[in-house]
Order: C-alpha cells, then structure tokens, then sequence
C-alpha cells in the first residue's frame, strides 16, 4: 500500500513574504488494482501531493510510505525501488517526451537504465508495453517521433514507459485534461484495462468529475490544501456529506 501519512507541505516564501500552506495534514492511500481519485478544484494542493508521492518534493511533516516503509528512511536502493514502483503519467504528454527521441528510445532507455532488461529484452519488453497500452502492432510506433504521434497516442506513450518498471502504482497528475472527449475515453480505457488485468493501482489526480464518476473505486476531495471528504465512490456521488463536495457536484455536467 503506498500511504501518505498526515503530510503538510508548507512553501515558505522570501523576505516578508508569508509561507504558503500547500497540503495541510493529508492522509490518502492508494492499493494496487485500486483506481483512487483524489479531487478538487485548481490551487486545492491535489498537485502538490502528487509531486510528494513521487518523491519530487519533500514533505514538511507527517510521513509518505511503501508497505510500512517510510520513505525519509530508506537508503538510496530502497528509494530507487520505490521510483520503480510508483510511476508518473503527467498531464502534458508532448511536454514529457523528447522530441528528439524516437518511441523505442524514450521507453528503451528507461528499460536499460533501471536492469528491467538487456540486449534483445529491451525491444521486447518495448513492445510488450506498447501492445498493452493499445499501440499495436508495436512496430507501427517504435521509430515514432512525438510529433509524429496524436495527443492520445503520446499519452499511452507515457503509460507504457511507466508500465515498463513494472510498478505498483502509477500517479496520473490530469493525464486526460488536455485530451478530446473521444480520445480521453480510449485512454481511460487503456488505464481501467491494465488496472483489472495487471492489477496496476492508480492515483487519478482531477478536477472532472463526471470522468471519476464513471472510472473510480475511491475518491478524496480536497480544498485549500485539506481533504475535506472521503468515501467509496458511489457514497461520495450519492450521499455527499461536506457542502464543498455537494456544490462541486451541482456544478459538474452529467455525463450520459
């Protein structure tokens, strides 16, 4: 189970400038085969806690955990293993490709750098994650540059290059807000798909929620920083308890 433990992140400002409460006191958790959401409007700090759970940011309290294991005390091997087992999907898939690298490359490398593989493994392991995220056949994209991919296609990209460290949880930070509507539902699809079949557990990182309606176990709201609630997701969309969550959900389209 990856945890975050009653997490405060404050960023403290310069000169008289007053420090900024980011996350404040948080505890979420994700398992895998889980698909959680974590939910909010912009400036709620669902972003920050993303960076803090992978490890990009330190935290200013509280503690972030991998199967009981806190992350400030692992030693440099265990925090490489824990990198492995928790992976990114970002919100800007040109953004987090090189455009210089063609597919084989950008996913290869991460192969090689990480002894998931070597020699003809790396291209079959390439491909392996390319057919599992839809890009099939895999030869089709493998000498693929970026611009030479659609939106959607360069995002399961990104999760193929996540799914080659074989995690355990990959951090969806608004991987399918820039996406159409069509194209965000194949990706989607894509992520509930290596959920139930891999049993890959996501933390989906959102402000829409008619797409966490439709593809969440487990949601968390967040506002200025707090999780204000927290529930199953049915309880959450149909007995809302906090009257942030029950104006965020008036104020969501409904999605047929």
């Amino acid at each position: 189970m990856l945890e975050a433990l009653e997490v405060t992140k404050v960023f403290r400002g310069r000169h008289s400038t007053a420090p900024v409460v980011a996350v404040d006191d948080v505890t979420v958790r994700a398992r895998p085969g889980q698909f959680v959401a974590i939910v909010g409007e912009s400036g709620s700090g669902k972003s920050t806690l993303a960076r803090i759970l992978l490890d990009l940011i330190p935290i200013s309290s509280g503690r972030v955990e991998l199967d009981g294991a806190d992350l400030k005390t692992m030693d440099a091997a265990a925090r490489r293993a824990y990198r492995r087992a928790v992976q990114a999907v970002l919100q800007d898939p040109a953004g987090s490709l090189n455009p210089r690298k063609r597919v084989d490359r950008t996913i290869g490398e991460v192969i090689r750098l990480h002894g998931m593989a070597s020699g003809r493994g790396v291209r079959d392991k390439t491909v392996e994650v390319l057919e599992l995220v839809g890009l099939s056949p895999a030869d089709r994209y493998l000498d693929r540059f970026p611009h030479e991919l659609s939106g959607g296609q360069r995002q399961r990209v990104l999760i193929a290059r996540a799914l080659a460290l074989d995690p355990r949880i990959i951090i969806a930070d608004e991987a399918v807000s820039a996406l159409d509507a069509s194209v965000k539902a194949g990706v989607l699809r894509v992520m509930v798909d290596l959920k139930d079949r891999l049993g890959v557990g996501f933390v989906f990182i959102t402000h829409d929620l008619p797409v966490v309606q439709k593809v969440a176990d487990y949601v968390y709201v967040m506002r200025n920083g707090k999780v204000v609630e927290e529930g199953e997701k049915d309880a959450v969309f149909e007995h809302p308890e906090h009257p942030y969550t029950r104006m965020l959900l008036a104020s969501a389209p409904v999605l047929a």
